[in-house]
């Protein structure tokens, strides 16, 4: 129990299991936490997990994971958790084409797209809608899809 716990303190640690196998051998078998997510901090970036935990710090985020702009991330802070549902529910095709994702306040959520798109989300309210709302209208003219209330979504 206690190897076990202190392994699970460990940040890059979901899960640990600790067991003896005899005669001679202790086998711990660790779940590691995956990121998600970097979260811009001063000059380095938090690896952040589907949790909001933070896993490491680095100095250049990995390019595979899209960068999430937050004032204080961990898996207490609900604008933390509001980030991860949005991210969650992405399409492919706006995963792909995410630059980053801001969280200005609870109901201020923007996507940054590289194909040059800004995608005003609202809340995490209704994501999955939103994300499939958005992705469907990609291939309009304008610079800023509006899918705050995805029943009345605005292009221009």
């Amino acid at each position: 129990d206690q190897i076990a716990a202190r392994v699970r303190s460990l940040p890059p640690v979901a899960g640990v299991e600790v067991r003896r196998d005899w005669p001679h051998t202790v086998v711990i078998e660790v779940v590691e936490r995956v990121p998600v997510a970097a979260v811009p901090a001063g000059e380095e970036h938090l690896l952040v997990d589907a949790d909001g935990v933070v896993i490491q710090t680095v100095a250049e985020p990995p390019l595979e994971l899209p960068v999430v702009l937050l004032s204080t991330p961990g898996p207490e802070d609900p604008a933390t958790q509001a980030a991860l549902t949005v991210l969650a529910a992405l399409t492919p095709q706006l995963r792909a084409d995410l630059e980053s994702l801001s969280v200005i306040e609870m109901d201020q959520i923007t996507l940054s797209l590289y194909s040059g798109w800004t995608v005003v989300w609202g809340d995490e309210r209704h994501s999955v809608d939103k994300a499939r709302v958005a992705s469907a209208l990609l291939d309009r003219e304008g610079e800023i899809i509006d899918v705050s209330a995805p029943r009345v979504v605005s292009v221009r």
